[in-house]
């Protein structure tokens, strides 16, 4: 029958730890071998075996109440009427390491949504051996600002391995920002963070004027006549048709009869300040008697 040789290192870890021990077997050519099991030993004493899957196996082992000493790691390989039995000895080092916090995996999802509108953030939370959580907390950022809830950072209870909240999307900017789900550190686990993308999408947007009252002359477009060389201040505001919240940015443009309003052949725009856009436009004073001025405001934002 064929030998084989078993390629693999000495280890070291600590109690709490786990032991993740890899390797391959291979024949008298240097190929890998396909099938059969591999076990190993400590100080002689058979642990574990597994598959040899494409030349390659891999134990995995939680560490407890072991000695801190170094101990005899023994595998032996064989296949019945294929592979002659072949062993490989190696040093399985314990150290006086203390318990590190246990390592978490965060899983999550990209988020797309409007300004203004609101999103749930939800995921599941595992240990390294895979065991979900049932306990700690996430928190959400946004381009490395903490997303708040009530005069605290909003909070994400991890129950039975999963979180979930929500929470309002501020009047952000059309574009991608970046997204952390982030597992703050207790006494037992450690930190973990969880790099995502926030999308905001534009949506279609409602121009709306300001009511005139007597500390703010705007333009009540429910006048229809107007003099030669009158001055008007078109006060608007700006809402997402889809959520309902108020633009902050931008700007105001206008269309005098269907053409851009222009001085010098430069457009004019008003931009959006404390949530409003103030445009002042003066009618013709050769403006003449009947005549008609269709004005169309404009949003846009770059």
């Amino acid at each position: 029958m064929k030998s084989t040789t078993i390629l693999v290192d000495d280890y070291e870890t600590y109690n709490g730890g786990l032991l993740t021990m890899t390797g391959k077997v291979v024949d008298s050519n240097q190929k890998l071998v396909n099938g059969g099991n591999i076990l190993y030993k400590l100080n002689g004493n058979t642990v574990e075996f597994v598959p040899v899957i494409n030349g390659t196996f891999e134990f995995k082992k939680v560490i407890h109440n072991m000695g801190l000493k170094n101990y005899e790691l023994t595998f032996a390989y064989g296949l019945i009427g294929l592979y002659d039995r072949s062993e490989a000895n190696r040093i399985l080092s314990i150290t006086n390491k203390e318990d590190p916090l246990t390592k978490v995996i965060i899983n999550a999802s990209d988020i797309t949504c409007y300004a203004g509108g609101g999103v749930s953030v939800k995921g599941t939370v595992k240990d390294e051996f895979g065991h979900p959580l049932n306990s700690g907390s996430i928190i959400i950022k946004i381009n490395g600002k903490t997303v708040m809830g009530w005069n605290a950072p909003l909070s994400c209870p991890i129950v039975n391995g999963k979180f979930e909240n929500s929470f309002v999307i501020p009047n952000y900017s059309v574009k991608d920002y970046k997204l952390q789900y982030i597992h703050v550190q207790d006494d037992k686990y450690a930190r973990y963070e969880l790099n995502k993308t926030l999308t905001i999408k534009k949506q279609q947007s409602v121009i709306s004027f300001i009511p005139y009252d007597q500390y703010h002359p705007y333009f009540d477009p429910s006048f229809e006549f107007v003099g030669p060389g009158e001055v008007l201040y078109l006060a608007v505001s700006v809402n997402g048709l889809v959520t309902g919240n108020i633009a902050s940015s931008g700007n105001i443009s206008l269309k005098v009869n269907d053409k851009l309003y222009q001085i010098n052949n430069k457009t004019l725009t008003a931009p959006i300040k404390d949530n409003k856009a103030i445009f002042k436009y003066t009618i013709p004073k050769n403006a003449k008697s009947g005549s008609v001025f269709k004005l169309t405001l404009l949003y846009f934002f770059v």
